[in-house]
């Protein structure tokens, strides 16, 4: 049962009102639950072993006592928590299924908004910061005469690491004995291991790129002394930024983090990738 909170939903409903009202079950893809191409595979990992993703039986326990429901809706006490969480997942599903089908970065962009709204609520500051690189990425790319387009690349690279995820047992297991998870634990570790890979590979693979505003002015300028066919290297242009330790120093938290992690003092990002 993929949807679990919304089966739950539907059940309650046809106790209540003596038929079936709904929510219906979302169905998997078509052609999706045994082909192994890109599409497939990604979607079946999110709609087979993602399920009771970002779950709280906390406060599903707090809506049975207190008959207040807490899910995100048009209106105040209409929907369970839970069940807001598997619409979350559902958004996401579909969003990505728009996108492996158009490949456009319009579609890309939903891929970013629902696994946002999934892992860090409701956008706030990450969905200003989306639309900002999304605005600069349209106007700045326009100076260059040959552009990836960062987006779309970004969300086929996340498609991959999905795929790769649902498809690849071996993978499955070095992920699990990396993270502590139990190897036997049955159905209930084995989504807690997909739902923890969904949250890190998607940090991973949509925001890889997150320096490209540093790298456009680069190129930009790059290229316009390259007109010549003059190599790249000794003796050519060059643009060097500074005072990036603004972005790459380490708060006093994070270092207090990494020690108690590396038995080691580090003062920036840097110094953890190096």
């Amino acid at each position: 049962m993929a949807y679990t909170a919304l089966e739950k939903m539907r059940v309650n409903n046809q106790v209540n009102y003596g038929k079936d009202v709904g929510p219906a079950q979302p169905t998997l893809f078509s052609g999706g639950l045994k082909r192994v191409d890109l599409k497939s595979a990604a979607l079946r990992f999110l709609h087979e072993r993602c399920e009771e993703l970002k779950f709280d039986t906390a406060i599903e326990k707090r809506e049975s006592e207190s008959g207040e429901l807490q899910g995100s809706s048009i209106k105040l006490n209409q929907i369970p928590y839970n069940m807001q969480m598997d619409i979350n997942r559902l958004c996401l599903e579909k969003s990505l299924e728009r996108f492996i089908d158009s490949g456009v970065a319009e579609d890309a962009y939903d891929v970013y908004y629902c696994y946002l709204e999934i892992f860090f609520g409701h956008y706030g500051k990450s969905k200003k910061m989306v639309e900002l690189l999304s605005e600069f990425e349209y106007n700045g790319s326009s100076l260059l005469m040959k552009h990836r387009d960062h987006y779309s690349h970004s969300v086929y690279v996340f498609a991959l690491g999905l795929a790769i995820y649902e498809t690849n047992s071996t993978y499955r297991r070095k992920f699990k004995e990396f993270y502590g998870i139990n190897l036997d634990g049955g159905n209930r570790q084995e989504r807690k291991a997909a739902n923890l890979f969904l949250e890190f590979w998607g940090l991973t693979a949509l925001f890889h790129d997150i320096g490209y505003p540093f790298e456009l002015p680069f190129e930009q300028v790059i290229s316009y002394f390259e007109v010549a066919n003059k190599e790249r290297g000794k003796g050519s242009l060059y643009i060097a930024y500074h005072d990036l330790d603004v972005l790459t120093k380490l708060g006093n938290a994070a270092k207090k983090q990494f020690k108690e992690l590396y038995q080691k003092d580090f003062e920036s990002i840097t110094e953890i990738l190096a």
